[in-house]
């Protein structure tokens, strides 16, 4: 059981990702679902006199959103190794450097796509963040 503690802490190799790592796409999913999941069970607590499996179900999603935004906000704040790329909440855009080495096939998308504006004759010499001319 220490090694996966140790990789989180020490940092592994992982394979190339794209604009959003799984870890991200399983975020979203579940922040996403479980707002909406804990606002019916809520409001089917609210409105009901006895909702016994909707408390169940609403102090479970409780639990799991919880614990899951625990884990965001460290890989957020505390790990080193993304905390870089907590200033592009304000404004959308991190380091070059820093998106090559957590994001390296999203990089190679935006330059393949740059050159094929640049072709094209569509290069307006700025990129935002979703890689398409700004």
């Amino acid at each position: 059981m220490k090694k996966p503690l140790t990789n989180i802490i020490k940092g592994v190799d992982l394979p190339p990702e794209e604009k959003f790592n799984p870890g991200q796409k399983v975020w979203m999913t579940l922040a996403f679902s479980g707002s909406v999941l804990l606002a019916l069970s809520g409001i089917v607590i609210w409105i009901s006199e006895s909702a016994i499996l909707f408390l169940f179900i609403h102090t479970s999603l409780t639990f799991v959103v919880g614990m899951a935004l625990s884990g965001h906000i460290f890989m957020a704040l505390v790990n080193k190794d993304t905390r870089e790329g907590i200033g592009s909440i304000i404004d959308g855009e991190v380091d070059a450097e820093w998106a090559k080495h957590h994001h390296p096939l999203w990089m190679e998308r935006m330059a393949k796509e740059r050159v094929l504006d640049k072709m094209a004759g569509r290069d307006n010499g700025k990129t935002d963040n979703r890689g398409e001319g700004a």
